[in-house]
């Protein structure tokens, strides 16, 4: 496991898990929610791929004393202009991080979650076929997209809570058009669930990965 600190030039403070064996493993971009750090989805991304190899970058945006990606204004109104700056500097992490580390960016997939999810969700929307895929773990649709921009075989796994205390179901439901516009390959699922991760978040993500896997061996 590498920390890295602000001084890197790859300018994020961040952890990168290799993978336990010498053979190829999936890289998976790990994008924790609001007041959560580089830490916090290793544990979760294990149980999901313990063949994967993780990168987690932590948001560098302070929010009283918890840490975000990007700005808001208020809760559920989002800092546009940072949040366009934010996804271009993360992108550029990304793509040196991915050549530190000696791993593809278009084979990774981003497992986000809150503020993390819609983070990854505005990179999928800004650099289209940059990612394999993605794991929007409640989120909701960063801003308004008049024109999707094409993401045949993307791969995008959604998941809502029923009763999350925080976003409305029809926010989250406003991603899945804007997906399928684009032509990825989406599949949302909604859990009996509040807006925190639970078990069943884990397993399904597990069961879309090892399936998403299966279709990229048979292609």
């Amino acid at each position: 496991m590498y920390d890295k600190d602000m001084g890197s030039e790859l300018n994020f403070i961040h952890q990168y898990v290799p993978g336990p064996s010498s053979e190829a493993a999936r890289p998976y971009i790990l994008l924790h929610g609001t007041g959560g750090d580089e830490h916090d989805l290793i544990p979760v991304a294990r149980k999901i791929d313990p063949y994967g190899c993780f990168l987690s970058p932590r948001g560098k945006v302070q929010e009283g004393n918890r840490l975000r990606y990007f700005k808001r204004v208020r809760p559920g109104v989002f800092d546009l202009e940072d949040l366009s700056f934010r996804t271009d500097e993360l992108a550029g992490f990304l793509n040196r991080a991915s050549v530190e580390y000696g791993f593809r960016l278009d084979d990774a997939v981003a497992v986000g979650y809150s503020n993390g999810a819609n983070m990854a969700a505005s990179l999928l929307l800004r650099y289209p076929g940059m990612l394999a895929g993605a794991v929007l773990m409640r989120p909701v649709l960063p801003y308004p997209v008049e024109n999707p921009p094409m993401m045949e075989g993307v791969h995008v796994l959604i998941l809502s809570g029923e009763d999350d205390e925080l976003i409305p179901l029809e926010q989250a439901i406003a991603l899945v058009p804007v997906f399928e516009a684009s032509g990825a390959l989406v599949k949302h699922e909604v859990l009996p669930a509040g807006h925190s991760i639970t078990e069943e978040d884990v397993e399904r993500t597990r069961q879309w990965v090892a399936s998403i896997r299966n279709k990229d061996e048979k292609s």
